[in-house]
């Protein structure tokens, strides 16, 4: 069985209704999440930077790369609810996460969120 879906692929959706930009101008492909998919800790460089599109396209970045939390969760929470405990793991993980100004700066953040949703059990 395949782990849950990346919450930033979905939350695009969800919130468009029809499949990101990102995912043309990133290439992102079935193959990609599958790989993802099989291991979330080490998410391929296209990923990253396609998440990088994602978080700026969702707002859960802001103009100077800094992470937006509170948005960050808003949108996570959109794709798979989030517990409180949740929310408040990754409001404290994110107080140790720097500026996204790279698609490299996105894996920190990608992890909060990961590891958030493995603890309540819907990753």
């Amino acid at each position: 069985m395949l782990k849950g879906l990346i919450f930033l692929c979905l939350v695009a959706i969800a919130v468009a209704k029809e499949p990101s930009p990102c995912e043309g101008k990133h290439n992102v492909d079935q193959n990609d999440w599958k790989t993802l998919n099989a291991d979330t800790s080490k998410p391929s460089e296209k990923m990253l930077c396609f998440f990088k599109c994602i978080y700026e396209e969702n707002g859960s970045t802001n103009s100077d790369g800094s992470i937006n939390v509170e948005k960050m969760i808003e949108n996570t929470h959109k794709w798979k609810p989030l517990t409180d405990d949740s929310k408040a793991s990754i409001r404290e993980c994110a107080k140790e996460l720097g500026p996204v100004k790279t698609c490299a700066d996105v894996n920190p953040s990608f992890q909060c969120i990961q590891k958030a949703l493995k603890k309540q059990g819907t990753a």
